[in-house]
């Protein structure tokens, strides 16, 4: 469904500059590269306010849209996690919680990180994250003035698409990367993310979602 330039999904699809402001030590740089890897640790939970979604499944519903202070100790110790809080328009807001699902890593290069939660369902989500310079590394830090990946040249690439709670063409928004680590690997098909923490921010005309994610695999190559 389309609403004034917003995009709202039921349905999977992938691929539907700024400054940094904080710095950290840099992950190892390399090239960029395609390995796809699925981690089958990772339940879904969705809820509106006044307007409980049905269950369906891996969704329970009821849950109300409570006040979110964008900690990100939401998501920290809990594995493989994600959570948002949605508002459309006028619309009640809506809690996403996703747990307990298998997590794919579509892409695991220095600079881009793409990944997403029960992404062979229409309850999942997709996350990427982008350093604002091609080759430049991302590591812990504050990234203001994002776009959607592939973003504005100068600016951070991001992505934050629960499906349950829609998406942005015209996004704009901001990242913090809190924690980042690799399997210190140099090589293309060698190198594994293990460890990823963020909290996010994203709005477009209609659209406002917040949230944080957690994700962690393997340090060694299947």
């Amino acid at each position: 469904m389309v609403r004034a330039g917003l995009l709202v999904c039921g349905s999977l699809a992938l691929g539907c500059g700024g400054r940094i402001a904080a710095d950290d030590e840099a992950s190892p740089a390399s090239t960029r590269d395609a390995a796809v890897d699925e981690v089958a640790l990772g339940h879904i939970d969705t809820g509106v306010v006044e307007d409980p979604v049905g269950d369906a499944e891996g969704v329970d519903g009821g849950r109300e849209a409570g006040v979110w202070d964008g900690s990100v100790a939401r998501c920290v110790g809990r594995g493989n996690y994600a959570y948002a809080w949605s508002q459309i328009d006028s619309d009640p807001p809506r809690e996403t919680t996703i747990e307990g699902v298998p997590w794919r890593v579509f892409w695991q290069g220095p600079d881009l990180i793409d990944l997403g939660a029960n992404p062979s369902s229409g309850h999942g989500a997709f996350f990427k994250f982008a350093s604002p310079t091609a080759g430049e590394p991302l590591r812990v830090a504050t990234y203001e003035d994002a776009t959607l990946v592939p973003a504005v040249p100068g600016h951070p690439g991001l992505l934050a698409w629960f499906l349950d709670a829609g998406n942005c063409s015209d996004l704009k928004g901001r990242f913090v990367i809190h924690a980042l680590e690799w399997n210190g690997e140099t090589s293309a098909t060698k190198r594994r993310v293990t460890k990823l923490v963020a909290t996010f921010e994203t709005n477009c005309y209609l659209l406002k979602l917040k949230g944080c994610m957690s994700f962690e695999q393997s340090p060694h190559v299947p």
